[in-house]
């Protein structure tokens, strides 16, 4: 997307405009394949330890939906896991994650670079200003209500957003005319025909092409290691004791296309940690206390205290209440990330930036005039690196059984965070104050960096879940509330990701004798509602997710000896089409049937 880059007046009217674009479907392959592999070998010995051996594989092509849009093709994963365990006793668990990224790449990026390689985008945005200067800036100034050119810039756009607004025909003929200009001086798109011989290769070329080599490959053969053991002392009507203790070392290797392990960097990230906990049971209270230290090699040693308490007044109802402490390391993706994703780059912050510029301080300077922009004094500042996130928590819990046949179920909690790990959207810019002030800026690059909220942050929620049960029949309804609340005046751009709002609601039956084959019916009917909320991924996946409400329904069958179970339904029955993740697909009408035998 481009626009008159600051000079309303020069470039009158542009507004926003756009280069053709590639379609997705032209780009990846939607056909999806998975195979999954999983093996395990157990062996007892007299003594009851048990010794167990299990691998798991998968590989995959499909489109995923991240930070940007991915073609994931041939991706492999292996794991490799042993333990040695005694059961309520002790156990100790090793295992070894693989990964290899296969001929994955990023098609969104493949598109841009598709279209920079056959004319540059800062070139083609230029030349098209300067094809409206020429041919339609004068059909611009002949319509009635065209702003003053005394008026400052920003009540000159104001005015001219209106006129767009009064003219929208003419407007978008005028844009039509200079596109046809510019492809016929240029032809920029000619070899940019989805199908042609030059599109296939072009694309084949760059999606072979590694990032640091000017394509959109990934290359990804990451590996994590975990060690973990655990003892469990039993001393009866004292309680019980349990320590334990786990390390995992994180061996990142992207060769600079995710990470920022370039020029033969090696990255290597060991975590350590330890906990104790003391639990007590009685008839009617529960009693649990935890104390867990953790060390990661980038930063310090971390306590995370907790305690939960369980009352059971009555065989009927549950009373709960509980304290906790925790704490999350900043990921691999935090401290590491180097993502060019085309219209930004997704850096990690392991040691702070200096020489940021604020999004709002460019905008100010592109719309001021040519005497302010020649004495302009950048503000410029630095960011801090990324620090474990900590939280502190508090939750009460009901749970009872009302009049026989009405089952519900609440919680509350509220959550103290301190460091809240979200990200930060700054610019570097290349500047040149000696220049003349029309190009005094030469470069804006943005930047989407992880980073802590520079002040508390606090989430909240509520859910309670109820059935209730007559004769065959269920009726069933839960609700969920969650809302996080953090500072007006902090820039952290938080990704909660979460809708405040969302219930279900439910009626089923089971056994119901409907003379079929000497067999039980049962069904089932589900509305859900989901709230719209904000999804905040990379900059350019950030927008609005509609609310929406789906209807779920499945039919079952059970043979009278209950051998053999069939089950038809359908999810999303109405083929409403909701969106869940912004930039992502919509999604529909999912249909199934499943057969279950059970083998005696």
């Amino acid at each position: 997307m481009y626009d008159h880059g600051g000079d309303v007046k020069t470039y009158a009217g542009i507004g926003t405009y756009h280069r053709q674009g590639i379609e997705e479907s032209e780009l990846v392959d939607y056909q999806t394949e998975n195979l999954k592999v999983a093996t395990a070998l157990h062996y007892r010995t007299r003594t009851g330890i048990d010794a167990i051996y299990s691998m798991n594989f998968g590989s995959g092509t499909t489109v995923y939906q991240g930070d940007n849009r991915l073609s994931l093709k041939d991706i492999l994963f292996l794991q490799n896991r042993f333990e040695l365990r005694k059961k309520d006793t002790w156990f100790i668990r090793a295992y070894r994650t693989n990964e290899d990224a296969g001929k994955t790449y990023d098609a969104y990026f493949t598109a841009l670079k598709m279209q920079d390689s056959i004319l540059d985008g800062g070139f083609w945005a230029n030349q098209y200003r300067s094809f409206w200067t020429i041919f339609q800036k004068s059909k611009v100034k002949s319509l009635p209500g065209y702003p003053a050119d005394n008026l400052s810039n920003e009540d000159f756009e104001q005015q001219m957003s209106l006129l767009r607004a009064l003219y929208p025909d003419e407007f978008s003929a005028y844009h039509q005319e200079n596109r046809a200009m510019m492809s016929g001086a240029y032809d920029p798109d000619s070899s940019l025909i989805p199908g042609s011989q030059a599109f296939n290769a072009l694309k084949q070329y760059i999606i072979s092409t590694p990032f640091q080599s000017g394509g959109s490959r990934f290359y990804d053969r990451s590996a994590l290691s975990h060690v973990q053991f655990q003892r469990e002392f039993d001393f009866s009507e004292y309680g019980n004791i349990s320590i334990g203790g786990n390390y995992r070392s994180y061996n990142p290797n992207s060769r600079g296309t995710i990470f920022s392990d370039t020029n033969g960097i090696k990255l290597q990230v060991s975590e350590l940690g330890f906990f104790s906990g003391y639990s007590k049971e009685t008839e009617k209270v529960s009693m649990n206390v935890t104390l867990r230290l953790d060390k990661n090699q980038n930063f310090s040693w971390l306590a995370s205290p907790a305690m939960s308490m369980v009352y059971r007044p009555n065989n009927k109802t549950v009373l709960r209440i509980g304290a906790s402490s925790a704490i999350r390391n900043p990921t691999l993706q935090d401290q590491y990330l180097y993502y060019n994703v085309g219209r930004a780059i997704l850096v990690g912050n392991l040691t702070g930036y200096d020489s940021l510029i604020t999004i709002s301080e460019v905008g100010d300077f592109l719309g001021a005039g040519v005497q302010a922009r020649a004495a302009w004094d950048w503000n410029y500042y630095t960011m801090k690196g990324v620090l474990p996130e900590k939280v502190k928590n508090i939750e009460v819990g009901y749970r009872s059984t009302w009049w026989k046949s009405f089952y519900v179920d609440a919680t509350y909690y509220y959550s103290w965070y301190k460091d809240f790990i979200g990200y930060h959207v700054a610019l570097k810019i290349d500047d040149d104050p000696g220049g003349s002030a029309a190009n005094r800026l030469k470069d804006v690059q943005a930047y989407r960096i992880s980073s802590n909220a520079e002040q508390q942050v606090t989430t909240q929620g509520f859910s309670v879940g109820t059935n209730y049960y007559f004769s065959n029949y269920t009726i069933a309804g839960n609700y969920t509330w969650n809302v996080l609340n953090s500072a007006i005046d902090d820039p952290i751009i938080p990704a909660y990701n979460t809708p405040e709002h969302k219930y279900n609601l439910s009626f089923s039956a089971r056994d119901l004798d409907w003379k079929i084959k000497n067999g039980k019916m049962g069904y089932m009917i589900t509305h859900k509602f989901v709230q719209g909320f904000l999804f905040e991924g990379s900059p350019q996946f950030t927008g609005i997710i509609p609310s929406y409400r789906l209807t779920d329904a499945q039919l079952s069958w059970t043979s009278k000896e209950k051998k053999w179970i069939i089950k038809i339904g359908s999810s999303n029955l109405f083929n409403q089409k909701v969106v869940q993740v912004y930039g992502g697909p919509s999604i529909g009408r999912l249909t199934y049937l499943a057969l279950t035998c059970s083998l005696e």
